[in-house]
């Protein structure tokens, strides 16, 4: 019986096991799986397209600046995010429940963040509900990574791990009844980063209305003004789907 005694008795390992063992360790390792891993975001942000980014960075505009040098808005200014000590931005004031974070805002933190903010931040009075899909978060990441003096290049050996399909759209993030077509995405983050989608699905305006109605935002709610051609996606949505009947 000396296979079975080999199995149950530490002292007497096969070979065969013994290698058995550490080739799966190392896979597991590898790819972020099992009890005491953590499986990392990068592979995903690394197949990410910082375009697509830019866009669901809408919904962090309402409340976050984005360029060197601009003042805090209800936020902290995100330049330069990446890698910097969580809660330490100079001129903030933090709330009791962030300045706990003693980490670093590296993509996995970020990652873990967008993903649900009230998990990650016990105790937060952030409105914001997070962003479920995970390869929005990655072109969010991916974008966010830009977003600085010195951005992380990834070497040509960094492990690459092919996105999931968007899930974004009309089936999860802004609900059953948002259209699904060009323009989606974009007027979703940028309507739901200041109120609930269900004010604009309830709409029906003309186009120079909706137009009308994004010069009022900008006016009169702090609304960051949107790069033509993204103005031009959103109103070309919006009059298509939530116009007069």
């Amino acid at each position: 019986m000396p296979k079975i005694r080999s199995i149950l008795n530490p002292r007497f390992p096969t070979r065969a096991w013994v290698s058995k063992i550490l080739c799966l360790t190392i896979l597991l390792a590898f790819w972020g799986i099992g009890p005491g891993f953590a499986q990392s975001v990068i592979p995903l942000v690394t197949a990410a397209n910082p375009d697509q980014g830019k866009q669901i960075a809408l919904v962090c505009q309402a409340c976050h600046s984005l360029k060197p040098n601009e003042p805090h808005k209800v936020g902290p200014n995100l330049w330069n995010i990446l890698n910097a000590s969580q809660a330490s931005r100079s001129g903030f004031a933090y709330s009791p429940a962030f300045q706990k974070l003693t980490g670093v805002w590296d993509f996995d933190t970020l990652d873990q963040f967008l993903t649900n903010p009230a998990n990650y931040v016990e105790g937060t009075k952030m409105v914001f509900p997070g962003i479920a899909d995970s390869t929005d978060r990655a072109h969010l990441l991916a974008y966010l990574n830009q977003l600085s003096d010195n951005p992380v290049v990834f070497s040509k050996s960094e492990k690459v791990m092919p996105l999931p399909a968007s899930q974004s759209g009309a089936t999860t993030a802004f609900g059953d009844d948002w259209p699904s077509g060009p323009g989606s995405t974009m007027t979703g983050y940028a309507c739901s980063a200041c109120h609930s989608l269900a004010i604009v699905k309830q709409q029906g305006l003309t186009r120079a209305d909706w137009d009308e109605l994004l010069d009022w935002m900008v006016d009169e709610q702090g609304m960051d003004v949107l790069p033509t051609d993204q103005r031009t996606q959103v109103l070309n949505y919006l009059s298509q789907h939530f116009n007069v009947p």
